[in-house]
Parts: C-alpha cells; sequence; structure tokens
C-alpha cells in the first residue's frame, strides 16, 4: 500500500515535508495523521486511509515532494500483499523498488535514507517548531520535560540547548576562519515561503509608497472608553479594528485598491476589481511573517472583528491555521505599531495591489491652531501595484482613511449599519 501525496487544492502542486509523526516499524490506523506539510496556503495534516505497518519512507524533513509522489509503503494493508502467507514477500520485492522511485514525482529525495528513529518518548503533543525537533532528537531531548519560554509554553531553540543534557549543539553547517564563525541555516519551512512570495511580488508588481501622518489623539482617548466595555464582552479592543473598517470605506470607494492584475504568460489581460473585503492581517510568528485572511470585513462590527483578529494571530502562533484561512484575500494591513520604527514601505502580497503598513503612535509636538500642542501622531504608508493604481488614487485612498482615524465620530457614524 503506497501513501501518495494527495491534491491540495487551490492550484497546489507541491509542499514541504514539515514533520513526520511516524517511523519505520510503526503501526498505523485509518485516519491517523502521519505527517503534516507546508505548502505556500498553510501547513496541512495528512492522514492514512488504511491500516498497516509502515514499511518506508520516502521523503526526509525538509523535502519538497510533488502532488501524487509516493511518500510512504505500509505493510499488511489491505490489498498491499497478494500473497500474505510469504513472509519474505518485502525483500523480494526490494530489487524493483529503485524503478518505482525513479517515475516519482521527485526522485532525488526517494531515492535517499528514511528519517532517524526518533528516541524512545514521544513529542508529539509538545508545541514546538520542527528545528527544535530536529534539535532535541539530535541532543536525546525529551521535550515534554521541558518548559518552554516561548508563547502559549512553546518550546523555543534556547529552551532545548540550555535543558538538554546530550551536548551536541546545533547540527547545522558552521564555518570558521580564525576567531570568526559562519552560522549557516537551511532556508526552509515558512521561511522558504516568504522567500518565495517576497520575490514574486516584487518581480512583477511595480511598487511605489505613499506614506501620510495621521493625528489619532481623539481615536487613542476614544479607544480608551471603549476598552472596558469590550471586556466586558470578552474583547481586547486594539487600534486594528478601527483601522480595518477605515479602510474597508476607503476600498469601497476606491475600487482600484481592492483588485488584482490577471496576466497569461507574463502579460497583463484584465483586472479584476473584488466586490467583497476579505482582509489580510499579517501576523508575525516563531517561524516568519504570514498573513491569514479576516473574511467579509464589510458586514462585521468592531466587535466581531476584534474576536476575528485574535482568533487568527492565535492560530497562526499556535499553527492551527487552516488552507482556507489563506483564500480570497483582497488587501492587507501590517501593522508593526507595537514593534516600533518611523515607517515602512510593505511589499505587496501577490496577487493582491496594495498593502496598507501601520506604524507605532508616538506623541509628538504638532501645530494646530497656531499653536505649538502635544498630540498622538501615527505614520500610514500604502504600497501599491502602480500598474493598477494611479498616485493620485493612493492619495485620496489615504486621505479617506486617514480623515475617519482622526475623526471617530464620523467613523462611527459611517459604521451605523454595521452591527457596532
Amino acid at each position: 500500500m503506497e501513501l501518495k501525496l494527495p491534491d491540495l487544492g487551490e492550484g497546489v502542486m507541491e509542499g514541504e515535508i514539515v514533520k513526520w509523526h511516524v517511523k519505520p516499524g510503526d503501526q498505523v490506523t485509518e485516519d491517523q495523521v502521519v505527517l503534516e506539510i507546508m505548502t505556500d496556503k498553510a501547513t496541512v495534516e495528512i492522514p492514512t486511509k488504511t491500516t498497516g505497518k509502515v514499511s518506508e519512507i520516502l521523503f526526509k524533513e525538509g523535502e519538497i515532494a510533488k502532488v501524487g509522489a509516493v511518500m510512504m509503503r505500509l505493510e499488511g494493508a489491505p490489498g498491499a500483499k497478494a500473497t500474505p502467507a510469504k513472509a519474505e514477500a518485502p525483500k523480494a520485492a526490494a530489487p524493483a523498488a529503485p524503478q518505482a522511485r525513479a517515475a516519482s514525482p521527485a526522485p532525488s529525495a526517494a531515492s535517499r535514507p528514511a528519517p532517524a528513529a526518533s528516541p524512545g518518548f514521544q513529542n508529539r503533543d509538545v508545541q514546538a517548531a520542527p528545528a527544535v525537533r530536529k534539535l532535541a532528537r539530535e541532543k536525546g531531548v525529551d521535550l515534554s520535560t521541558i518548559r518552554g519560554s516561548g508563547p502559549h509554553g512553546r518550546v523555543l531553540l534556547e529552551d532545548v540547548q540550555s535543558g538538554g543534557s546530550g551536548g551536541g549543539g546545533f547540527a547545522r553547517n558552521t564555518a570558521t576562519r580564525g576567531q570568526r564563525t559562519e552560522e549557516r541555516v537551511p532556508v526552509r519551512g515558512m521561511r522558504r515561503k516568504i522567500v518565495e512570495k517576497m520575490a514574486l511580488s516584487k518581480r512583477t508588481a511595480a511598487h511605489f509608497t505613499y506614506v501620510e501622518e495621521c493625528d489619532v489623539t481623539e481615536l487613542v482617548e476614544f479607544r480608551s472608553k471603549l476598552k472596558p466595555v469590550a471586556e466586558k464582552k470578552g474583547v481586547k479592543m486594539t487600534f486594528m479594528p478601527f483601522i480595518t473598517k477605515a479602510a474597508v470605506i476607503g476600498l469601497q470607494e476606491f475600487p482600484e485598491l481592492n483588485a488584482s492584475l490577471v496576466e497569461e504568460n507574463g502579460v497583463p489581460t484584465e483586472i479584476v476589481y473584488k466586490k467583497y473585503y476579505n482582509i489580510g492581517v499579517a501576523v508575525d510568528t516563531e517561524d516568519g511573517l504570514t498573513v491569514p485572511v479576516l473574511k467579509d470585513a464589510d458586514s462585521k462590527g468592531l466587535w466581531e472583528i476584534s474576536g476575528d483578529i485574535a482568533d487568527l494571530s492565535l492560530r497562526a502562533r499556535d499553527k492551527k491555521l487552516k488552507a482556507e484561512d489563506f483564500h480570497d484575500g483582497t488587501f492587507t494591513i501590517t501593522n508593526a505599531g507595537n514593534i516600533g520604527g518611523l515607517l515602512a514601505t510593505p511589499v505587496i502580497n501577490y496577487p493582491e495591489v496594495a498593502i496598507m503598513g501601520v506604524h507605532q503612535i508616538k506623541k509628538r509636538p504638532v501645530v494646530v491652531n497656531n499653536q505649538i500642542v502635544i498630540r498622538d501622531i501615527m505614520y500610514l504608508s500604502v504600497s501599491l501595484d502602480h500598474r493598477v493604481v494611479d498616485g493620485a488614487v493612493a492619495a485620496r485612498f489615504m486621505n479617506r482613511v486617514v480623515g475617519l482615524l482622526q475623526d471617530p465620530k464620523m467613523l462611527m457614524l459611517e459604521l451605523l449599519g454595521d452591527q457596532f
């Protein structure tokens, strides 16, 4: 019986092996999750469709497998053996294995040895990244005995280094020249996807960025008054719901920013103006930046948006997002305000044509009615594909968003038709 990488949908043709949950010799049951694979959409769990004993694993963690490739072979599965009475049947079939592997969509990976067996303990229920699990296996450390210092108890690399007794250190390639050292880390997992997506965006879109400052003094005061009300509803009220609603209103008035450009063989053929408003929310995770999508933001009120963003952020950091959480985004907001910095020029989340950067709110001296006063000031930047969005359109969109955020009463009037 062969377990092949199934069709993952959404035009996904390949994925990276993140983690195997079984090893040769393990007994598996129907619908048991045996591996995790990362696509450019999400990390997906792959189950078996039958029972049996794992006889061979054909891909290592970190390798790329094409849809349809044979991932694993099982003994004892229904239909796996033509003559069950012959115990030596698997050995007799061994010489034909190289030909079978050569027909696989990923032949080089198939010819490599199966992953080394993990220690006798199991680390499946511990929250840890693949690199952390790999280091733990190499050092002989039981992750379940380590108290993680990361978010929600996640075990980090430094936790394994300080808590492991097996020595060994990193299993990465390190080159030493005199007193100088270099650490070389394979480009895998989410970082590989980020590399691919960012390079694709910069190769295709004609980037330009428009920046404006926003006086959010009244919004800061309004939010502080709403916070106790939100807490009673079990909601943490941040600035993102206000920014999201202001952006949606701007997108409704300037649809050029809520669009995508269709290309065939590198030649633009049509612009698709989206009549729905699914806002990508950039989330900083242990493995890198990911962008789940807040669906139907135009029809949701502040409370619901707050809850949805909190849910997406938590599941992103816990690696529990599903493929559908990344589908159908139309516009992205990336918020680095809690980190700092004056402003940034974010890279467009292809195939969208616009992304808005939100930056830190700082008290600054500004001139109001010919008087120097202290106000809460925030910079907003919007990066756009100049092939679709003209500079004047970008400026008008930003003016609309800034105007709504500077006057929260006007923003609330715009939202009277929503569930506030």
